[in-house]
C-alpha cells in the first residue's frame, strides 16, 4: 500500500524522516490531526515510507511484560508535579544525570504539543504531566539518531505508535543499529487515544476569548492542595491570572475524557494489547490503594499519586535495577492494572458521536459548539449538585434493595 492511500495514519513522522528524497509531508487534515501526505511528482517508489509505518507492525516490535508493579517516587515535590506517581521522572534523571538525553512530549510557546528533546534536568518539568493531544514529534527521531551514533544513552517516552514509529525508523535508517540498540531506552505510555492538535489550538483560542487575554500556558493534570481524586485543566492568562477546573468544564477535556474526538487510528490500534513495544510502559494506577492495604495507608488518600510499571524488556529491567531505590515498589496483579486501563487489552471502543463531533466543528465553529456543550447533558450530569444528587439516589436504590428503607 502506497503511504498516501493509508487512511488511518498515527502521524508518527518515521516515513517522512526515513524518505530519502523528501516526497513526505507531515500536514495537518481536514479535522487537525497530523498525517503524512506524499507529494507524488517527488515519489521514487522505493518503499521505505511503507517499511517503517507502525500502523501495521511486525510482531518482532512486541514483547511480553515481565514485571508489574505499582511505584510511587519517594520524592513528593516529583510526584505533586506529575500526574501520577512520578515514574517517568526518576527514570529521566537517571539518564540525565549519566549525561544522556531524554526525549518527550512539552508544549511549545505556542501551546502545541511537540516532542523535544533535553540534557539538563532544569528542563525536566516540561515533560511531566499528560498531555491529552497528539503529539508532532518534528526531528527528534533523527535526533536521536545523532545521540546514539555520538555514543550517548537516550529515554524516548511516547505513545505506543510512536515508539513502533521510532525504533522501525532506526532499523531501517542504520544498518549497525543492533550495536547502538543498549544505549536505547523506550518508555511508552498506556494511551486511551488523541484529540487532534487543530481542535486544541480552537479550544486554547476559545478560553483566550472567554477570559479576553492571550494564554500562556494549558496544563491537563493538576494536583490541587485541596483535592487530588479529579481530573483538573488550568490555563495560566497573559496576566498571570491561574484559572482552574474540573475537566468537564473544557468541552475540549470532556470530549477527550469520554473517547469522542480521537484519531480513527485509535479506535483500531494495534498496540492497545498485552504485549508492548516499550521497554517500560507507564499509566495510571490510582486504584492501587484497592488492592495493597500498606499503599493505601501511605498514601493517605492521595489516591492520584500511584504510577503502574510494567516492565517488559531487558533493557526496562536494567533501568529499572539503576533507579529502584528512587520509588516506593509494589509488586502487583496484571489484572488489577487492567480494572481501569482497558487498553493495555484493547482499543478504545469507537462512541457514536465521533461520526459527527469534528463536522460539528467545522460547520458552526468551534465557539458555537462549545456553548451548545454547556447546555448539553454531558456537561449539566456533571455539575457538583447534579453529582451529589445521583449519589444520593444510588444510596437510596442500594437501601431499597438491601431492605434497610
Amino acid at each position: 500500500m502506497h503511504i498516501g492511500e493509508n487512511q488511518h495514519c498515527c502521524g508518527c513522522g518515521a516515513c517522512q524522516g526515513i524518505c530519502p528524497v523528501h516526497a513526505v509531508k507531515m500536514k495537518n487534515d481536514r479535522e487537525g490531526f497530523i498525517r503524512a501526505y506524499v507529494a507524488e511528482e517527488k515519489c521514487i517508489s522505493c518503499g521505505m515510507c511503507t517499511a517503517v509505518c507502525p500502523v501495521s507492525p511486525d510482531k518482532s516490535l512486541f514483547s511480553e511484560t515481565r514485571k508489574v508493579f505499582a511505584a510511587v517516587n519517594k520524592d513528593e515535590d516529583t510526584v505533586r508535579r506529575s500526574s501520577s506517581g512520578g515514574v517517568f521522572s526518576a527514570l529521566a534523571r537517571e539518564l540525565l544525570d549519566g549525561k544522556g538525553a531524554v526525549y518527550g512530549c512539552a508544549m511549545n510557546e505556542n501551546i502545541e504539543a511537540v516532542h523535544i528533546r533535553i540534557t539538563d534536568a532544569g528542563e525536566l518539568d516540561r515533560l511531566r504531566r499528560s498531555k491529552y493531544v497528539q503529539s508532532n514529534t518534528g526531528e527528534t527521531f533523527e535526533e536521536v539518531r545523532k545521540d546514539l551514533e555520538e555514543g550517548r544513552k537516550v529515554l524516548y517516552s511516547g505513545t505506543p505508535c510512536q515508539i513502533a514509529g521510532l525504533r522501525l525508523y532506526l532499523e531501517k535508517k542504520c544498518r549497525d543499529f543492533k550495536t547502538w540498540a543498549g544505549s536505547l531506552y523506550c518508555a511508552d505510555l498506556i494511551c486511551h487515544g488523541v484529540p487532534s492538535p487543530g481542535m486544541f489550538a480552537e479550544n486554547i483560542r476559545f478560553w483566550q476569548r472567554r477570559y479576553s487575554q492571550s494564554m500562556d500556558t494549558y496544563e491537563f493534570r493538576l494536583k490541587p492542595d485541596n483535592c487530588r481524586n479529579i481530573y483538573f485543566f488550568f490555563c495560566v492568562a497573559g496576566s498571570g491570572g491561574v484559572v482552574w477546573r474540573p475537566w468537564y468544564r473544557d468541552p475540549y477535556y470532556e470530549a477527550f475524557y469520554n473517547f469522542k474526538s480521537y484519531n480513527e487510528m485509535c479506535y483500531q490500534c494495534p498496540f492497545a494489547c498485552r504485549d508492548r513495544v516499550g521497554d517500560i510502559t507507564i499509566g495510571d494506577y490510582h486504584w492501587a490503594a484497592e488492592h495493597h492495604e500498606d499503599l493505601r495507608e501511605k498514601n493517605q488518600g492521595k489516591s492520584f499519586s500511584i504510577s503502574c510499571l510494567l516492565v517488559n524488556t531487558e533493557q526496562g529491567e536494567h533501568l529499572l535495577d539503576q533507579v529502584k531505590d528512587k520509588f516506593d515498589l509494589y509488586p502487583t496483579e496484571r489484572k488489577w492494572v487492567e480494572e481501569r486501563n482497558k487498553n493495555l487489552i484493547r482499543p478504545t471502543l469507537r462512541p457514536r458521536e465521533r461520526d459527527s463531533i469534528y463536522q460539528e466543528i467545522q460547520t458552526y465553529g468551534y465557539g458555537k459548539w462549545a456553548a451548545k456543550y454547556y447546555v448539553s447533558w454531558a456537561y449539566v450530569r456533571n455539575l457538583s449538585l447534579v453529582r451529589m444528587l445521583a449519589r444520593m439516589k444510588r444510596k437510596f436504590k442500594d437501601g431499597l434493595k438491601g431492605g434497610h428503607v
